[in-house]
């Protein structure tokens, strides 16, 4: 279950643009931001790298982007979950706990990152950060098969 959370979170953090989508906008613009097409993933990303170098892009980049679009693909597995029997009360109860162990390690990491911080304690912090959102997934794909959503 897990591998197939992780094989969906690289190949969705991974796939380029349709060639349908529009093409983004100056960094320097609002709207790039609200992309109508964008993720909350890509927004936030976006957010937080918008100052960033390219050496910096390279370095903490890949594992922000990661950890961003695993927690997004999980939020969208546990929104999914139908369970008005609380048979899966249990694993929703775990998925969260670990996706708000995730936001708060992300949050206590984020201002690092803005300042374009890439050392290895904001490598270890976006890499566990990224393990709890995985953990969340596992329980959240868990209640999704439990509940039949």
């Amino acid at each position: 279950m897990a591998a197939a959370l992780l094989a969906f979170a690289a190949t969705a953090c991974g796939e380029p643009p349709d060639a349908g989508e529009p093409a983004a906008a100056p960094a320097d613009e609002e709207a790039t931001v609200q992309d109508a097409g964008a993720s909350d993933a890509d927004i936030e990303y976006r957010e937080i790298t918008g100052s960033w170098s390219d050496e910096l892009h390279a370095a903490c980049g890949p594992a922000l982007e990661e950890a961003l679009g695993t927690r997004d693909l999980v939020a969208g597995v546990l929104a999914g979950i139908a369970d008005a029997e609380g048979r899966a009360e249990a694993e929703i109860e775990d998925a969260t706990h670990w996706l708000e162990r995730g936001n708060a390690k992300l949050a206590e990491v984020r201002p690092a990152l803005e300042r374009g911080t890439c050392d290895a304690d904001v490598e270890i912090a976006l890499e566990e950060t990224w393990q709890f959102y995985v953990k969340a997934g596992t329980s959240a794909v868990q209640a999704s098969q439990i509940a039949g959503g």
